[in-house]
């Protein structure tokens, strides 16, 4: 009882709770990320103020359950841009126009969302569609995952593209810092079976370090004349060591594998005050050597 006088007290002393609770009641008081109310607004301004504060919270709630992503990728290719600056001046009648010529070479859009169906499943429909010089392409996958523990799950996937595709994967917890990753996919196209396979077995280092050792492997079954033949196309073994904190991200690893062996560092700057992140990357190995740099920042 003296809890109960006590809140009605603290409402009926403050005219900002006192004009929600005398147009809307005490579930008015319960809505969060009210604006202050004063007694001057009319009894309509704040019903239609408490409409949209629900509507917001609704919509907050939708997009946290079904957790809707999209991702939009495009490739530019400026090979023009340095290239002109190679020839000799005699060849600038040959260079076409004086501005460098750019073009879009790749483009990809994909979109996903989850959509849960009992507190341990969840059902994930993901799409995907992409061009690359002129050539068109795409997927539509629909996987349901299954938490068994707190720590273990595994996850079935069913796709259809460049032929059917059919994929699992599953998560368990060895001990208090050690977990392991598996996953494989079968996919049927029209040069024959491609297996694929993926292990990882991963330890946290400290709070903010984690290590990985990785294999992957991917086959091709094709038929012959008088029998089957199963052929690695590629594979490969991976040690990777991550450092993720607050204002950065490191990342190192080393792969051997065929075709191809190299070693990579990658760096990225976190600002979280400006939603914005910088990453730079040097890959060398036995294709040569390769830089990359980038910027992304978060709009909405």
């Amino acid at each position: 009882l003296f809890g109960k006088l006590k809140r009605a007290y603290e409402v009926l002393s403050d005219p900002h709770q006192r004009a929600i609770y005398d147009c809307l009641g005490e579930k008015g008081l319960e809505e969060q990320g009210w604006e202050v109310v004063q007694r001057t607004k009319t009894p309509q301004e704040i019903r239609e103020e408490y409409e949209a504060l629900a509507r917001v919270r609704e919509e907050r709630r939708l997009q946290q359950k079904t957790n809707p992503t999209s991702r939009l990728e495009m490739t530019i290719n400026a090979t023009d841009l340095f290239d002109r600056y190679l020839y000799d001046s005699e060849y600038d009648d040959l260079i076409e126009g004086d501005f460098p010529h750019f073009e879009v070479s790749k483009m990809s859009l994909s979109q996903s969302i989850q959509a849960p169906l009992t507190p341990s499943d969840t059902a994930t429909l993901a799409g995907n569609i992409n061009t690359s010089n002129g050539t068109g392409s795409g997927s539509l996958s629909c996987g349901l995952r299954r938490v068994t523990s707190e720590s273990a799950w595994q996850e079935a996937e069913v796709g259809v593209g460049s032929g059917l595709s059919l994929g699992a994967k599953m998560y368990r917890k060895l001990s208090e810092r050690n977990f392991v990753n598996m996953s494989g996919t079968l996919q049927f196209s029209r040069k024959g079976l491609k297996p694929a396979f993926e292990c990882s077995l991963g330890t946290h280092l400290d709070k903010y370090t984690a290590g990985y050792l990785r294999y992957s492997t991917n086959f091709r079954l094709q038929e012959t004349e008088d029998s089957f033949m199963l052929r690695e196309e590629d594979s490969g073994m991976c040690t990777m060591v991550v450092r993720n904190t607050e204002r950065y991200q490191t990342t190192a690893s080393l792969q051997f594998g065929i075709p191809y062996t190299y070693a990579m560092l990658a760096h990225t700057w976190k600002l979280p005050e400006k939603k914005r992140k910088f990453r730079g990357a040097l890959k060398v190995g036995t294709f040569g050597a390769i830089l990359e740099y980038g910027v992304e920042e978060k709009i909405t």
